[in-house]
């Protein structure tokens, strides 16, 4: 008798619960399951890793070489000379050029930046920026050239080269690029000599 009650007991709460899950709409069935991939395996949010100095993002699969310009931070409307560095994937330096980097502003959240190469276009002297003038002067034969690198004075007859499109700013960093024109090899990795290992002991 008391076999029979506990049955009954029994299936008296498991059909209404049975009934109750029945009736669960199926959005927070799928809701309540952990997405997964195909292949069965668990689908996992990534933390997106911002890119760093020697990643593959900037160089293209080789089509550019890269030169490290800094921080944001380090610079103001006033331009500054920078020796440039342009590498190659591997890190091997490519070529190098003096360049002058400032920014400027065009309005309240917009900034400019400007790079131009130091390189005077007449007979290649390095430029300077004179405060007093307000622009850049070659100290070998006179030429001169406004802020943006277009010819105020002669002999020089074409502008300074302007490497401002080539500019890239990531999280505040500053990366300026250049086209490789040459292939880049991969270093040759040095093999470490062992030590020699001591006589064994009888």
């Amino acid at each position: 008798m008391a076999s029979r009650l506990s049955r009954s007991a029994f299936l008296g709460a498991a059909v209404p619960l049975g009934l109750g899950l029945l009736s669960l709409p199926w959005s927070r069935l799928a809701l309540a399951q952990t997405p997964q991939q195909p292949g069965g395996k668990e689908k996992k949010n990534k933390k997106k890793r911002l890119p760093q100095p020697g990643d593959d993002w900037k160089f293209d699969c080789g089509k550019y070489w890269i030169a490290e310009v800094g921080p944001t931070s380090n610079y103001n409307t006033t331009p500054c000379l920078l020796h440039a560095e342009f590498r190659d994937f591997y890190g091997t330096v490519m070529e190098k050029e003096r360049v002058y980097i400032r920014r400027e502003r065009l309005d309240v959240k917009t900034l400019r930046w400007i790079i131009l190469s130091a390189v005077c276009t007449h007979l290649k002297c390095r430029v300077e920026y004179r405060d007093d003038c307000g622009h850049y002067v070659c100290p070998c034969h006179g030429s001169e050239f406004d802020l943006d690198g277009e010819v105020l004075q002669r002999p020089a007859k074409r502008p300074l080269p302007d490497y401002s499109d080539m500019l890239l700013n990531i999280e505040g960093q500053l990366y300026l690029r250049r086209i490789a024109t040459r292939k880049s090899e991969k270093p040759v990795e040095e093999e470490e000599e062992e030590e020699p290992k001591p006589p064994r002991q009888r």
